[in-house]
């Protein structure tokens, strides 16, 4: 919710790039350096918390991700198509995860 909360009130300041982008590259960085943390953890003996911590910023990045995705539907979809857009972005996120893990 904070990132949403934000991400509406954002202002571009220099370059017209929409209020979700900027939030959708951040949240990908942070996943991406997430997951690369964790490679790297699990290298090395006993860095749980190391890990932990690699894990907190991958799941972090990634809820960002979705809650932007959750937000771009009433910003680019008819509001008479919005339930079948969220239906079908909560059908692909959960088969996603399903058959990805």
């Amino acid at each position: 919710p904070l990132v949403g909360m934000l991400s509406d009130s954002y202002v571009p300041p220099v370059l017209d790039v929409g209020q979700r982008l900027p939030y959708l590259v951040l949240g990908t960085i942070l996943t991406v350096a997430g997951l690369m943390g964790q490679t790297v953890a699990s290298y090395f003996g006993a860095m749980w918390i190391r890990y932990g911590f690699a894990f907190f910023l991958h799941m972090f990045g990634l809820n960002m991700i979705y809650s932007m995705m959750i937000a771009l539907i009433p910003d680019q979809i008819h509001e008479s198509q919005t339930g079948a857009a969220n239906g079908i972005l909560a059908f692909l996120l959960v088969s996603g995860s399903l058959f990805a893990f």
